[in-house]
């Protein structure tokens, strides 16, 4: 649970979950201490949860038909079109081979071509070593499934066998038997394949390549006639014909390296410089780049860069420069003119276009995946992760998720691994807490507005609870229309109709709230505790018979944390609390007694350094809780049974930006997802049942 959330009525209706909990406890105990496999701690079993990122960045997109393309990128993640209406996208998960001799250096799909019969795609490990080469997985029903199909093996002077980037020629006649299929690499790799992917060959350069020829980008007109191109510091490039490769001279005005590639389905192609500038080859019997062109014409920005580029007609080409400008041609071969700018989402990281029918994809951090139809002149958001700091799943939301964040709102329909934006980039939005009736109709409680929808596609706005720019702390819901924020001003504000009229303000003691949470559906009292940095206080609150206004009452309990307190929530029966923060901290309330605390430090680890910083606490069921923070790179979840007699605890790798866990929306105690500058969807197997 976030530090600002507590539980929204998404989360409080498990009727069935409560008993599953304690009916399933006794098998799961004993499953783990049967496998004993791992040395753990007394307290500490194995929890059966199995997460996925469903947040990768993509790092490279290709389309066989307008309708059936595959993204490839982080971990093996393949984001493909299944060309179905009900839903534009689905995932799928590549096992990808290890590096043997480092297991734990992570491994992407950095490359990906699909055609009629295939699609190819190839991995490279995150920090590149001398015993690992990338390997060519090949699938045969448009990325639904992939099979490794072989290594690359060493070539040319340096043995290198990293590959950066595929494609496969263009070619009317060609087949499953004898398509044409191209591999570019580091340290000049080149790989050829003559049977659509199947097998490939070393391609050496020639003696005259400089030692520091690398590559990261190919393109091809025909099968006889591709590019290479790239470079470190130093641009390179080559001409591939067959097994001849021809280095390129590089044109002054590229400098640094070759950035961007791709060929116009015409007789052009065209790269672009790594501090800006163009060239375009017409591929003839002595193909040569020509002279640097810029995108702009003085006194615009002249030196425009593109960081990809795809094009999808003849002249047609468009490309994106990574700081949120769209560049778009429609006649390269005419060396006195420039290309057109526009604002483009910032998140696209690589282009695509099928060849003459205006389609181009766009993919990204975040699992981005963009769309246009008008041959990259705008494009339109299929799907993408935002930054989220609150998430609601399950109850009344069915398989649905709402989740918010600082300048986001997001919904999911497939249980939390596809997202749509509703708010996108709306500044100063910095969601609390979330309240759903449906998964079209929710309330949005920011730190100085309330949002309210009924479609999703329209947002009302009520009063916050803090009419001021420094605006709350913290703010939960007891119900849908009555909600609570404590505030550092020492007061909290209180409002029994979701915000359509302003909030009462009372006096509560002079502290910094970190949190807040209130009992489920208790409004005779309310009842509700919030964290005040090492301490927390319980509030209680009674409605004026006669004037409706709210009066509180404040007192500390005993709780004191050798550690600041992040999060806490509460059983949906009121019964028992947690909270949580740095260093492992962890605090839990007596059976029926809000006023005692017993702090302890989860889970057991011989030194300081081994313990996590908890940022999360969410209790969706009596007895079960997940708690979430991070371990240095790594997103980590604590959750339990049985409300903390036993309690399992992962560490989870390879999320690589910001890999707290800020709030966690639960469909049931099986199947929780995990929100933060990612999304982790958790599945529990064997699942818990009664």
């Amino acid at each position: 649970m976030l530090p600002t959330l507590t539980r929204t009525r998404a989360l409080s209706k498990f009727a069935v979950i409560a008993a599953a909990v304690s009916m399933a406890l006794v098998s799961l105990i004993g499953t783990t201490q049967a496998q004993g496999a791992v040395t753990k701690p007394d307290r500490e079993v194995d929890s059966g949860w199995d997460w996925t990122n469903y947040g990768p960045e993509l790092k490279s997109v290709s389309c066989s038909t307008p309708n059936t393309c595959a993204a490839v990128g982080q971990g093996g993640a393949v984001l493909r079109s299944p060309n179905t209406d009900d839903v534009p996208l689905a995932w799928t998960f590549v096992d990808l081979k290890k590096d043997p001799q480092h297991p734990d250096n992570p491994i992407d799909l950095v490359g990906v071509t699909c055609s009629t019969s295939s699609c190819l795609a190839v991995s490279s490990p995150l920090t590149p070593t001398i015993s690992y080469g990338s390997w060519v997985y090949r699938s045969t029903d448009a990325g639904v499934t992939w099979t490794a199909v072989q290594q690359l093996p060493p070539v040319g002077t340096r043995n290198t066998m990293i590959g950066s980037a595929i494609t496969c020629a263009p070619d009317p006649n060609a087949t499953a038997d004898n398509r044409v299929c191209l591999i570019a690499g580091t340290a000049g790799g080149i790989w050829r394949s003559a049977d659509d992917g199947r097998t490939w060959s070393g391609v050496p350069l020639p003696s005259t390549a400089l030692p520091i020829t690398s590559f990261n980008k190919v393109a091809c007109v025909s099968p006889s006639a591709c590019v290479v191109a790239g470079g470190s510091n130093t641009p390179s490039s080559a001409f591939v014909n067959g097994t001849t490769v021809p280095v390129l001279d590089t044109p002054t005005g590229i400098d640094q390296m070759f950035a961007a590639l791709a060929c116009d389905g015409g007789n052009q192609c065209v790269a672009t410089g790594g501090q800006g500038g163009y060239t375009v080859m017409t591929v003839d019997s002595t193909p040569t780049w020509g002279t640097v062109r810029a995108f702009r014409k003085s006194p615009l920005p002249a030196v425009a860069k593109a960081v990809s580029v795809a094009c999808p007609a003849a002249n047609v080409c468009v490309g994106i420069d990574g700081s949120g400008m769209l560049l778009r041609t429609d006649t390269l071969n005419d060396p006195n003119s420039y290309w057109r700018q526009k604002p483009v989402q910032i998140i696209i990281g690589t282009l695509t276009c099928v060849p003459n029918t205006g389609n181009c994809i766009g993919v990204g951090k975040k699992a981005a995946w963009y769309a246009s139809f008008d041959a990259g002149s705008s494009f339109g958001r299929v799907n993408e992760i935002a930054g989220f700091d609150v998430a609601v799943c399950g109850g009344t939301l069915g398989a649905a998720c709402i989740a918010g964040g600082k300048e986001n709102v997001g919904r999911s329909i497939t249980g939390g691994t596809l997202w749509n934006l509703p708010i996108a980039d709306r500044g100063a939005l910095n969601t609390m807490a979330i309240e759903c009736q449906s998964s079209l109709s929710c309330e949005i409680f920011g730190m100085t507005d309330t949002l309210v929808t009924n479609d999703m596609d329209v947002f009302r706005t009520r009063y916050g609870p803090v009419q001021s720019a420094a605006g709350a702390d913290a703010i939960t819901c007891v119900n849908d229309s009555l909600c609570v924020s404590p505030s550092k001003a020492s007061a909290v504000y209180t409002t029994f109709d979701g915000g359509v009229t302003t909030w009462s303000s009372n006096q509560m003691p002079l502290v910094r709230p970190t949190s807040i949470t209130c009992l489920d559906g208790k409004t005779n009292p309310v009842t509700c505790l919030v964290p005040v940095k090492y301490n927390i206080l319980l509030g209680t609150m009674t409605r004026d018979a006669s004037t409706g206004l709210p009066h509180w009452n404040w007192k500390y309990t005993n709780a004191d944390s050798d550690q600041i307190i992040a999060a806490i929530d509460c059983t949906p029966d009121g019964s028992q609390c947690v909270a949580a923060g740095e260093q492992g901290q962890i605090l839990t309330t007596q059976a029926n007694n809000l006023m005692e605390w017993t702090p302890q430090v989860l889970p057991i680890r011989p030194t300081v350094a081994e313990l996590p910083s908890y940022s999360s606490v969410s209790c969706p069921a009596n007895g079960f809780c997940m708690v979430g923070g991070k371990h240095g790179p790594q997103s980590v979840v604590m959750s339990t049974v049985d409300f903390f007699s036993t309690y399992s605890y992962d560490e989870i790798g390879d999320i690589r930006d910001a890999p707290g866990i800020t709030s966690f929306g639960c469909e049931s105690i099986n199947r929780c997802v995990g929100v933060g500058m990612t999304v982790l969807l958790g599945l529990r197997t064997p699942p818990i049942t009664k």
